[in-house]
């Protein structure tokens, strides 16, 4: 059983099962959580400027500014949503982008044959993307009619348009990411911060994520959705 939860699926549900208690405890504890993963982004964005061998390659610092952005105003969106939506319609985005994640990287090992990024990201494929769009959409409609059930949203169509526009948005947030660590260097985000110091390992949340990514890895679409969706809300809710 240690065993299981060491590797990436395991390490995967123990995360999911997490978010879920933290989800439960209420608004405050999650704006705990994202301060706690918008530090670790912030960490290993640091750490990506910190490196002269990286920097000087030409778009690098451009790019790791552009992500900063997307974080920075993504984590400012999301605080927005959850305060003036709830949290119950807060997981209709979250849903749609990590059932999204998870559908096009499973149908993507299995339908996969086009190549959506080859130069940024060589596992992505479009058939892949499609099917996380179709799964992100559905996962977030379920838990768009779960708040509809408990009378928790007032226009569900407007909602119905962000289930549908949040799986190409995570995706392409996630390509942005890829292209980012490709000019800088790296596969993995949370690689730049596993060799300093205890601190800084510690506020990366590296350990939490062992070999499956970083924070950025693991946040990357949520953000860019959380950007376009907070001012989507404003101005039709």
């Amino acid at each position: 059983m240690s065993t299981f939860f060491r590797n990436k699926t395991g390490r995967g549900l123990l995360l999911a099962a997490g978010l879920l208690i933290i989800v439960a405890l209420g608004p405050q504890a999650v704006f705990v959580l994202l301060f706690v993963i918008l530090l670790a982004c912030a960490v290993e964005l640091a750490s990506f400027a910190h490196f002269s061998e990286f920097t000087q390659r030409n778009g690098a610092l451009t790019a790791v500014a552009l992500q900063g952005a997307i974080v920075a105003f993504g984590a400012l969106a999301l605080m927005y949503i959850i305060d003036q939506h709830g949290l119950g319609l807060t997981m209709v985005i979250v849903a749609a982008v990590y059932c999204e994640n998870a559908g096009a990287q499973i149908f993507g090992k299995k339908y996969g044959r086009t190549p959506l990024s080859p130069r940024y990201s060589p596992n992505k494929t479009l058939e892949g993307a499609m099917w996380g769009w179709v799964c992100g959409s559905v996962c977030g409609l379920l838990f768009l009619a779960l708040a509809v059930w408990q009378n928790a949203v007032e226009s569900p169509m407007i909602w119905v348009v962000v289930a549908a526009i949040a799986p190409p948005l995570a995706e392409l947030g996630d390509l942005i990411e890829s292209r980012m660590k490709r000019l800088v260097g790296v596969d993995d985000s949370g690689d730049l911060t596993r060799g300093s110091t205890r601190f800084v390992r510690i506020a990366s949340l590296s350990g939490l994520f062992g070999k499956q990514g970083g924070a950025l890895d693991k946040t990357d679409s949520l953000w860019l959705v959380a950007c376009a969706s907070a001012p989507l809300l404003v101005i039709l809710a």
